[in-house]
């Protein structure tokens, strides 16, 4: 029997429980942590069906993409010598 396409009504293959470090290998920087993040979200999202929990889950993406856009501006700031950088290396 040929396997059946997702986009074609079929559930996706199952996580593998014991891959080892999420998406991104050795997470050692915030960026990098909340990349994994975002793509474990959309793995969640592949899979969950009920609305209610995919509604909260968007709610949680949204949320760290605005997490990186902030450390993006913040990076753009540094480049650039912004206040906000500055008190932000300084402590």
């Amino acid at each position: 029997m040929l396997p059946i396409a997702p986009e074609m009504g079929a559930p996706p293959p199952a996580a593998d429980t014991d891959a080892g470090p999420p998406p991104g290998g050795d997470l050692t920087a915030p960026e990098q942590i909340l990349d994994a993040m975002l793509k474990l979200a959309t793995l969640y999202r592949n899979v969950e069906k009920d609305p209610q929990d995919l509604l909260g889950m968007e709610r949680v993406t949204t949320l760290i993409q605005q997490i990186l856009a902030n450390q993006q501006a913040d990076q753009d700031r540094l480049m650039g010598g912004g206040a906000r950088a500055i008190r932000r290396l300084t402590g």
